[in-house]
This record gives C-alpha cells, structure tokens and sequence, in this order.
C-alpha cells in the first residue's frame, strides 16, 4: 500500500491528497483487472466544465447497502480542492472513484480521482497530480 507523505499534515489528514495506491499479487496466476475488471487513471486531469460521475457507499444513501452516484459539471471547488461537484455524497462515500468521460453503455471511463470530503451541497475530490503520479509510478515500481 502507499499514500502520499503529504497526506498526514499537522497529525491530521490533509484532503487535497487522500488517495492512496494498493499492489495486489497474482492469484492462480489471473491479474486482479482479469478477475474483477479495471477502468482507466489520468492524471493531472482538469475538471473545469467537465462532466463527471462520482460513485460510493453514502450512509444517507440507503444506509450505505447499495451503491450510489452523483453525476455534472464540476463546480468552483475550494477546501484547497481541485474537483467539486453539487452532491451530498454522504459518510462512508470516501475514496469513491471519480470518473471522467464515463460511458454508461460499457461502464467505462477514466479514473480521475477519489471522494475526500463533502459539505452540505458539494463533494470534493482529491487530485490526481504530480504527486498521485509518483505514488502510483512508486506502486508500479514493487
């Protein structure tokens, strides 16, 4: 597993880079994306006027038992947040994938980052910068 160094700041999280990166080993000699399928990343995606899809488990989504989504414009974000979207994507949501470009039709898109934090009206979403870049290039490496 590996996370950005930035992301304990001041003995807290620091939203702006809650991602994270998971190797998993071959079972039986099948690849995770072959058992379990796999979308796309970007990285250093810009969010401006763009349609998005943001997926989770919210607690105010049906108790979080069934899967849930927001989908629109990205809007002015702040909390030092690069994404924002008007969706109140509850508790238990974080680290939802959000998508960029996603085809409902072959339920494909493009990974652009992962819900970190909402308020009343907005979710936000971690970057997928530079520094998501060399946590996954870290994770490819081992």
């Amino acid at each position: 597993m590996y996370i950005w160094s930035g992301y304990i700041k001041d003995n807290a999280h620091y939203p702006p880079f809650d991602f994270g990166m998971l190797v998993v080993n071959p079972v039986k000699g099948k690849k995770i994306q072959q058992t379990v399928g796999a979308q796309g990343i970007r990285f250093n995606a810009t969010a401006a006027g763009s349609s998005n899809l943001l997926l989770g488990y919210p607690s105010n989504g049906n108790g979080g038992r069934t899967l849930q989504y927001c989908s629109g414009a990205s809007v002015a974000a702040s909390y030092s947040m690069k994404y924002a979207m008007v969706c109140d994507m509850g508790g238990g949501s974080s680290g939802g994938p959000w998508f960029q470009d996603f085809n409902k039709v072959t339920g494909t898109g493009y990974q652009i980052s992962a819900h970190a934090l909402r308020n009343t009206t907005t979710s936000y979403g971690a970057y997928f910068g530079p520094e998501a870049l060399k946590t996954f290039r870290a994770a490819e490496a081992s």
